[in-house]
């Protein structure tokens, strides 16, 4: 059974937004879920993964994940984990 299936809450698609002190940032984090008393978020993304590895998609897309994170801490939710799961070949990408 996966991670999100034993998850005490799933949820999907929750719109976020903060203002950073100079513009009003928004988003939708595509999955949250509680994993022991603890959150992780996943966001989706089609890229295709090149041959030479994650590490540009992995850069390219830190910042929305860690704005998310930001938000989510704001309101008391702290995220454990955070990744990025490409469609394209079923990969998950876990931020360090």
């Amino acid at each position: 059974m996966g991670r999100v299936q034993r998850a005490w809450c799933v949820l999907k698609e929750v719109p976020v937004g903060m203002y950073d002190g100079k513009e009003y940032l928004e988003g939708i984090v595509d999955l949250l879920f509680e994993e022991e008393g603890d959150w992780v978020l996943a966001d989706y993304k089609t890229d295709f993964l090149p041959e030479a590895g994650p590490a540009d998609l992995v850069e390219r897309y830190r910042p929305q994940m860690e704005a998310y994170a930001q938000v989510l801490a704001k309101v008391g939710t702290l995220v454990k984990e955070s990744g990025l799961w490409f469609s394209s070949s079923g990969n998950l990408i876990r931020f360090p």
